[in-house]
C-alpha cells in the first residue's frame, strides 16, 4: 500500500530566493505546487523563465517528446514573468 503525499516543504535558499513546495493528493494523482517569492520583482524576468524551462524539460522527457529550447521562448516568458511579479500574491 502506498502512502498519499501531503504537506508542505519550505526551504530558504541563499540570497533573496525563498522556495516553497507543497504536495497534495487530488484523487489518484499528486499535485505539486512550486512557489518562489522574490524580494525584488525585477529578478523574476531572469529566474521565472528558467524554472518554466526546467519544468517543460521534465514534462517532455516524461512524455518522450523532443526537449524544448530555452532560447526559443525566453523573451516572451521574461515579459510574462515580469508582469506576474508585479501582481501581489
Amino acid at each position: 500500500m502506498s502512502r498519499r503525499p501531503t504537506g508542505r516543504v519550505r526551504s530558504t535558499a541563499t540570497g533573496e530566493r525563498r522556495l516553497e513546495l507543497s504536495l497534495a493528493a487530488k484523487g489518484e494523482i499528486t499535485e505539486l505546487t512550486f512557489v518562489q517569492r522574490l524580494a525584488d520583482p525585477a529578478l523574476a524576468g531572469g529566474i521565472g523563465p528558467g524554472w518554466e524551462y526546467y519544468l517543460d524539460v521534465l514534462v517532455a522527457s516524461r512524455l518522450g517528446e523532443p526537449l524544448p529550447s530555452f532560447a526559443d521562448d525566453y523573451p516572451a516568458r521574461r515579459a510574462h514573468d515580469l508582469g506576474d511579479a508585479r501582481t501581489p500574491c
